[in-house]
């Protein structure tokens, strides 16, 4: 296996576990305005938008980089941590 492929494997995997959320195939099409895949890539590259390419030949884009590509900011909200004592 290349060692490229095997980085956008790793890539991939960390942020599927890490709880990030990749963009549907529809919304891929939206953003790039083109069907097919490897026209969506070609878009994809020229707009420097960060992605990985799928075992389907799709390319995987994670829905943060969209928003923040798009201006949206991170709500400042705090989430309760739980503290734990004994």
């Amino acid at each position: 296996m290349k060692k490229s492929l095997m980085i956008m494997r790793a890539i991939f995997f960390s942020a599927f576990e890490l709880g990030y959320e990749y963009i549907y195939k529809l919304e891929v099409a939206e953003l790039t305005g083109y069907k097919k895949p490897s026209a969506q890539i070609k878009w994809l590259e020229a707009e420097k938008f960060g992605f990985v390419v799928g075992g389907d030949g799709h390319p995987k884009v994670l829905r943060d980089v969209v928003l923040s590509r798009l201006g949206a900011t991170k709500s400042s909200k705090k989430e309760p941590q739980l503290r734990l004592t004994g």
